[in-house]
């Protein structure tokens, strides 16, 4: 999984925290945008790519399957999960709304 995560050229946070705050992140600046879909419910690696977040379906599973991708705020590793009208998700500094 490894040689996946330098081929697409991801970053991984090494950065060390305090003890008992791994979780937390340095604040980033957020970007946020809607995306139409024209019907529901759509899976998360395709709206990734109607949203032109990744640049093909193995882009797309290579990510989730990383944790990169939130989902209302929750990370989710189920490419196949199925996205509602109004639910926001979160990849690289970016969140999406579907709309």
């Amino acid at each position: 999984m490894h040689l996946l995560v330098k081929f697409i050229g991801a970053q991984k946070d090494n950065r060390r925290y305090p003890s008992g705050a791994s979780f937390l992140r340095p604040s980033i600046a957020m970007t946020e945008k809607n995306v139409a879909v024209s019907s529901y419910p759509i899976r998360l690696g395709q709206f990734l790519k109607l949203a032109d977040m990744v640049q093909d379906g193995f882009e797309a599973k290579i990510v989730i399957l990383e944790g990169e991708v939130e989902v209302n705020g929750v990370v989710e590793i189920r490419r196949g999960r199925q996205l509602q009208r109004d639910d926001v998700v979160t990849f690289r500094e970016c969140q999406i709304r579907c709309g």
